[in-house]
């Protein structure tokens, strides 16, 4: 019998080798479409993607939303291109198509242009595909309170942006650099906060090694000199500042547009994020360092252009413009090169499995969201590890090993009881552990590519990946189908005044009035968003909330880290008698029904309405709520009665 290492296998039976390598790498596609697929199901109409849908809506209805609290003094809808372009869709497919189309849309253009990315800028193939793995599977947020990420999934111009940015990048590498800037420009179009990061880090590069960029810097800064001088467009608001009673309602609402509010953590993120570039620094490719340098320099300049303009000297269009965003590119770039150092890095050292622990919880932040406040101290004190060992050139010592060991086996015992309590806690804790556990197999399928295992073998487990991961795919909850759907139920309309101002409790509220019954809202804290564009919006938006959050509401919320107003009585839930509601309709003359997810003890319901599915879900406070009956309440007669 042939010993194991003379044995051999049939050439009829053994593929060839470009077959094999042919084969691998469509393996590895199918792996990483899964692992995009499982990471960003679709989850319907949510966050900002309300806004953009909502501002093509009104483009076919301005009257009927025109005395929405969003859209009565100015919307962001002016600065962009978007809804011109999304609007037709909205037209075509409705509300709920559009929205599942521009997103299904913006993410495949969003991977595409990420692995065109990362296959130009990395020579071999594994280590492409390992930084592709790591932009997809690491924490994807970046700046205050943790709004923003990159690759949202849902349906803003953001995605798009970001998506031809990373497009411009690749053409730059291959110094396309005309059809680098008009992709810049249509990005511009779209989001012009994504795009001025972009369109910095593509020019900074570009003057490393030719000095005619810098002219185009010079005339970049001359325009826009010019712009404010002449007080051009929105450059005009380069002239003003924030008063005193903007100023607090707009570091109340949007404190993340002020790096100096960021909580601690946060700040720990973006030094996690910048102190990854700067190890990667260390093993990087000439390339790969002029990138690395471009991105920290206009980040760092975003930063202190930040601090400066918008913490110090409250500059409206410093402000507004939130330059601090150009973290969205660092974010990318440090998950990436995250990657690239733990494939370079040699497996003798020790720092390789301290890294490795720092990764795995990076990825956990997607499922388990309490561990966001420990997962960039952790990742912070592994790169200090790999940076003490590249610079000595061996092992740390024994000592040295000890003590982070000690650090990261309390980590370990701290992401445990995390776990323990995201289990006890969560919402929807059993899809979130079926789809961390596809992404666990679907990253150790890519691990067992570079091994001696049978290549078809991992093949064929890999659109099994695929297939649970579309299977998942669909995360949307029944209430935003219900809410986003165009039919409308005759006792919902009955329900509904079809006319005057109405504040339906809850963003579930908001959802039916914009998307089903196409009728303006009284206040939510969404419709917030536009109060550092405009003074009236946020006079208006905090004269409504601060009445509203008397009654003790879903809208209104407590602790830090919120954007919202918090509750009067932190302990109630909704209003606890008739004088809540009725204090509430004189302080507001111009509020004329509420329509509120329980009934108020002592005071009877114009109406009641059960809908058809129930709103379920974990609020802003926290808590657990599973309602289907409403309940409406009319101002007049409440005026009507004498104080009590």
């Amino acid at each position: 019998m042939a010993k194991p290492s003379e044995m051999t296998v049939d050439p009829a039976v053994r593929p060839a080798p470009r077959a094999s390598a042919r084969l691998k790498l469509a393996t590895a596609g199918i792996l990483i479409l899964a692992l995009y697929v499982i990471t960003r199901p679709y989850l319907g109409l949510i966050h900002d993607a309300r806004l953009y849908a909502v501002q093509a809506v009104n483009v076919w209805r301005p009257a009927a939303l025109a005395s929405d609290l969003y859209f009565r003094y100015g919307s962001q809808d002016g600065f962009s291109a978007y809804t011109a372009i999304y609007a037709p869709l909205v037209a075509a497919l409705g509300v709920q198509g559009a929205d599942l189309a521009a997103e299904m849309l913006g993410q495949i253009l969003w991977l595409g242009s990420a692995a065109a990315l990362a296959f130009g800028l990395f020579n071999k193939p594994r280590e492409a595909i390992a930084a592709l793995v790591g932009v997809i599977l690491l924490r994807s947020s970046y700046g205050g309170e943790g709004i923003f990420q990159y690759a949202e999934p849902f349906a803003t111009p953001r995605l798009f942006a970001e998506a031809l940015a990373l497009t411009a990048f690749s053409l730059a590498l291959k110094r396309r650099r005309v059809l680098s800037a008009l992709l810049i420009a249509v990005a511009g179009a779209l989001h012009p906060l994504t795009a001025l990061g972009a369109a910095g880090v593509i020019l900074i590069a570009w003057a490393f090694t030719d000095r005619r960029a810098w002219m185009l810097i010079g005339a970049g800064a001359v325009i826009a000199s010019l712009a404010i001088a002449f007080r051009i467009g929105p450059f005009a608001r380069a002239w003003e500042t924030f008063d005193p009673q903007w100023l607090a309602i707009v570091r109340r609402r949007c404190s993340f547009a002020f790096v100096g509010e960021w909580r601690w953590w946060d700040l720990w993120l973006a030094g996690a994020q910048i102190s990854a570039l700067c190890v990667a620094w260390r093993i990087a490719s000439a390339l790969e360092r002029r990138l690395i340098a471009a991105v920290l320099t206009v980040t760092l300049a975003g930063l202190i252009v930040s601090l400066m303009g918008a913490d110090a000297m409250r500059n409206v269009l410093i402000v507004n413009l939130q330059v601090w965003r150009v973290l969205w590119i660092a974010a990318v770039a440090a998950n990436a090169f995250l990657a690239i150092i733990a494939v370079r890095l040699p497996r003798g050292a020790c720092s390789w499995e301290f890294l490795a622990f720092a990764l795995g919880s990076s990825a956990l932040v997607r499922w388990l969201p309490e561990s966001r406040v420990l997962e960039p101290f952790v990742l912070m004190l592994a790169l200090a590890i790999v940076a003490a060992e590249l610079s000595r050139g061996h092992r740390l010592g024994a000592p040295a090993r000890a003590i982070a060991g000690i650090a990261f086996a309390t980590a370990a015992v701290v992401f445990a009881w995390m776990l323990w309590y995201h289990l006890g806690h969560g919402f929807r804790v059993g899809r979130d552990m079926v789809e961390l556990a596809l992404a666990g197999a679907v990253f150790g399928l890519l691990w067992l590519q570079g091994r001696a295992f049978d290549s078809r073998m991992i093949a064929g487990a890999a659109a099994l990946m695929l297939v649970g991961g579309a299977a998942l795919a669909d995360n949307q909850d029944d209430w935003n189908r219900f809410a986003v759907s165009p039919r409308v139920d005759p006792s919902l309309r009955a329900f509904v005044p079809v006319s005057g101002n109405i504040y339906w409790e809850g963003e579930s509220g908001l959802l039916v009035l914009w998307f089903k019954l196409r009728q303006p809202d009284y206040y939510s804290c969404l419709q917030g968003s536009g109060a550092m564009f405009y003074r009236r919006t946020a006079l208006d938006y905090d004269r409504r909330g601060s009445v509203l959050r008397g009654l003790n509401g879903a809208d209104f919320v407590g602790g830090v880290g919120t954007l919202c107003d918090t509750k009067v009585d932190m302990t109630a839930v909704d209003p606890q008698g008739p004088s809540q509601v009725e204090g509430a309709c004189r302080a507001l003359p111009d509020l004329d029904t509420l329509i509120l997810n329980r009934p108020v003890p002592g005071l009877k319901a114009v109406a009641s309405w059960r809908a058809p599915t129930y709103l379920e879900g974990r609020l802003k406070d926290g808590s657990h709520v599973r309602l289907n009956t409403f309940y409406r309440y009319d101002c007049r007669p409440l005026r009507d009665q004498p104080p009590n």
